[in-house]
């Protein structure tokens, strides 16, 4: 057994030391000059530290653009997501209709839907609506997530029946019910499933890099490609400075919704 343990643990190592080491390489990076990047040593730990990489990204004229096109398709896409999440999971908890079933497992089957497969319709619809280059052209493909309707839902189907059926006979309606009794016992799962989105819709690189051409209209990863220079090739320092900003806020959101997170992943499985 202890042989068995000591190999895990060993494993587990290992897994842990791929995952962080490329995020403590871009930090560092971030933190070295031009000379101390191309060195060949490697040198987690910069030698002699400097933030001129941040100064100059921070310096840029369309930062703050880039800054606040990412937080307003993020909070778009984050608002749209739970709104329609919550009451598709409430409708198909609570309520008995034609075909529930069916389009329950239509609304999970989304999720199994490659992006390279609804890319091109998605694109042809948002430039005939004259939607490029906007933020709805971002958003409007990510309104609904069918695995937020399954997350949920999982959560609501354990939520004793009867707490519904006392409400009713009081004469509440539905919206009155799930606002006054579904939801304040739902309010975990929400919030880990919010961070979810959030640190997804943060982080969305390819879609808005397709119907966001315009500089000014771009998101802070689609900015990422902007840091090159014709003779110089990429300006590293600046890239990993550009990264680490990127980064931080979805690392600072996890570390403080990381437990949250996991315990809804576990019981989520095994409710309903």
């Amino acid at each position: 057994m202890a042989t068995k343990r000591a190999v895990k643990h060993i494993i587990i190592l290992i897994a842990v030391v791929f995952t962080i080491f490329p995020v403590l390489w871009m930090f560092s990076t971030s933190l070295k000059g031009p000379t101390e990047v191309f060195t060949q040593d490697l040198n987690i730990l910069p030698k002699n530290p400097t933030v001129e990489n941040f100064r100059s990204v921070l310096q840029q004229s369309t930062f703050l653009s880039w800054l606040r096109n990412t937080v307003i398709i993020a909070v778009g896409i984050v608002a749209f997501r739970m709104l329609t999440s919550v009451l598709a999971a409430y409708g198909f908890t609570f309520f008995e209709f034609r075909a529930k079933n069916l389009l329950f497992m239509v609304a999970v089957g989304t999720m199994m839907i490659p992006f390279a497969i609804t890319m091109i319709p998605n694109y042809i619809t948002i430039s005939s609506l004259g939607l490029l280059n906007t933020h709805l052209a971002v958003i409007l493909p990510y309104m609904a997530s069918g695995f937020g309707v399954f997350f949920l839902r999982q959560y609501m189907k354990s939520l004793p029946l009867a707490l519904v059926e006392a409400a009713t006979i009081d004469g509440a309606n539905s919206l009155q019910i799930l606002r006054l009794v579904v939801f304040p016992l739902v309010k975990g799962p929400v919030a880990a499933l919010t961070v979810w989105h959030a640190i997804e819709a943060w982080n969305l690189f390819f879609w808005p890099m397709l119907v966001l051409t315009e500089q000014s209209m771009q998101t802070l990863p689609i900015a990422m490609l902007h840091f090159q220079d014709p003779e110089a090739g990429m300006l590293w320092g600046e890239l990993m400075a550009m990264a680490s900003l990127i980064s931080l806020p979805t690392l600072i959101v996890y570390m403080l919704a990381h437990k949250r997170i996991k315990e809804t992943s576990i019981t989520a499985g095994i409710k309903g």
